[in-house]
C-alpha cells in the first residue's frame, strides 16, 4: 500500500474508530505528512521500508528545523498512532516508532560542569600513588568518551585502539558502538597500564579487564562510585559518574557537533534522549544571544 493509500485508510481510522475531532484528526494528518515528504526524500514510496533509523534522522531533522520538544513530541506521538495501525492493518512484524523515546518535557535540566571545573576535577586526583594513576585513567575515560559506569569496568584490554584512538563498547541491550577516546585518556591509560595495572595483575590470573582493583579483580561499580565520591569531596564540586556523561554531551554540543554524531557516541536507542542537551548549555545560549541578538 502506498503513502497516500495508507494516509486515506488512516484517516478514516481516526474520523470513524477513535472518533477524534476534526482539529486533532487534521494535527495527526499534518505530522504524518510532514514525515511522508521526508520518506519520500529517501526514495521510500509506503511505510513498509520505514525503519527506526528513519525515525530517529526524522526527529534529528524537526530538531534541526526548530520545533519544540513539545512539538517533536506531538510529531512522535502522530508517527506511534500511524504505525501502530498500519501493522495492525498489514501484519508487520516490527513497529519503527516502538523504542523510540519522546523529548523530556517539564523535567529539570541536568547540570553540567564546566570545562574548568573538569580541570579542576582531574588534578584534584593524587597521582603520586599508583591507585590515583589508575583513578585519574578512569576519570579522563569517563569524560573523554561518555560512558556510563557498567560500561567503563566491563572494558577489556582488547576494546582499546590506541592507533586509532577508539573503545570498542558494549552497552545497554549488549549493543556494541565505537567511541573515540581522546589524547588525554589514551595517554593517561597508556601510564596506568605501564606504571600499574601489571603491579596490580602481579601473578593473579589475568581475566582481561582494562581496569581493575590493587588484588587485580574487575572493579566494581560501587568501587568506581566510591573513588569519584571521594575526588567530589577533595574538589568541592557536586559530582557522579553520570556527571561526567552530562559534560561530555554538553561541551560536544557547545561545540557545535551534530546531534547524531552525540547520540551514537552515547549510545542512546532514540535521539529524543540525546536531545535535552541542545537545552542545558547556558553557554551556548549565551554565545547565540551575543552573535545574533543587536545589543548582545
Amino acid at each position: 500500500m502506498e503513502w497516500q493509500k495508507e494516509a486515506d485508510a488512516f484517516r478514516a481510522y481516526l474520523q470513524v474508530e477513535r472518533n477524534l475531532s476534526p482539529h486533532t484528526v487534521a494535527s495527526y494528518l499534518r505530522d504524518l505528512n510532514r514525515f511522508i515528504i521526508f520518506a519520500l526524500g529517501r526514495s521510500k514510496r509506503s511505510s513498509s521500508g520505514i525503519t527506526r533509523k528513519d525515525i530517529n534522522d526524522h526527529i534529528a531533522e524537526l530538531h534541526t528545523d526548530g520545533l519544540s520538544p513539545r512539538s517533536i513530541a506531538r510529531a512522535l506521538s502522530a508517527l506511534r498512532t500511524f504505525f501502530k495501525f498500519i501493522t495492525s492493518e498489514e501484519g508487520r512484524k516490527d513497529e519503527p516508532t516502538e523504542e523510540i523515546e519522546g523529548p523530556r518535557i517539564g523535567r529539570p535540566l541536568p547540570k553540567s560542569l564546566r570545562r574548568d571545573q573538569m580541570d579542576k576535577i582531574m588534578n584534584t586526583v593524587d597521582i603520586s600513588i599508583p591507585a590515583g594513576i589508575r583513578d585519574r585513567a578512569i576519570l579522563e575515560t569517563l569524560y573523554s568518551s561518555g560512558l556510563r559506569v557498567s560500561e567503563v569496568i566491563s572494558l577489556k584490554l582488547e576494546n582499546v585502539s590506541f592507533e586509532e584512538g577508539l573503545l570498542r563498547v558494549l552497552g545497554k541491550g549488549r549493543k556494541e558502538r565505537l567511541v573515540p577516546l581522546g589524547r588525554f585518556a589514551i595517554n593517561w591509560i597508556g601510564r596506568y597500564l605501564k606504571e600499574v595495572r601489571t603491579e596490580f595483575i602481579k601473578k593473579k590470573l589475568d581475566k582481561g579487564y582494562l581496569f581493575v582493583n590493587q588484588r587485580g579483580g574487575a572493579l566494581s561499580r560501587q568501587a568506581v562510585w566510591l573513588m569519584v565520591k571521594a575526588v567530589a569531596k577533595r574538589s568541592g564540586l557536586r559530582l557522579s559518574p553520570h556527571t561526567l556523561r552530562h559534560a561530555f554531551a554538553t561541551h560536544l554540543v557547545e561545540a557545535d557537533v551534530d546531534l547524531r554524531s552525540v547520540q551514537e557516541m552515547l549510545g542512546h536507542a532514540s535521539i529524543t534522549t540525546t536531545q535535552i542537551y541542545t537545552f542545558v548549555s547556558g553557554e551556548r545560549l549565551r554565545q547565540v544571544h551575543k552573535k545574533y541578538h543587536p545589543r548582545g
